[in-house]
């Protein structure tokens, strides 16, 4: 005698969606919520990293930043990745100046 047939509790119950076990329901709703977590927790580490670099950044002198070719109003952008094709505003012809 199997398991399930002496104890009928314990018999799979067919959910209304798509007649897919309710246990079959679970581990997906449960391995949808293990992505959505694990993708939260990826961009809160990344956010931390960001923080911590606009702050190593800032706590740079003015002359430290213009020889990485820098300029502090450009430190957040360039951190978070806006600064990636960034053109200068102001003249960098040396001459010019």
């Amino acid at each position: 005698m199997s398991h399930a047939l002496q104890r009928p509790y314990l018999k799979p119950f067919v959910g209304p969606l798509d007649g897919h076990t309710v246990t079959t329901q679970v581990r997906t709703a449960a391995a949808a919520i293990g992505r959505v977590f694990l993708e939260h927790r990826t961009r809160a580490a990344e956010r931390r990293r960001e923080r911590r670099a606009v702050a190593q950044l800032r706590a740079l002198d003015g002359r430290v930043l213009k020889d990485m070719g820098l300029d502090r109003t450009e430190i957040g952008s360039v951190v978070h990745g806006m600064g990636r094709d960034r053109t200068r505003r102001h003249c960098t012809d040396p001459r010019r100046r």
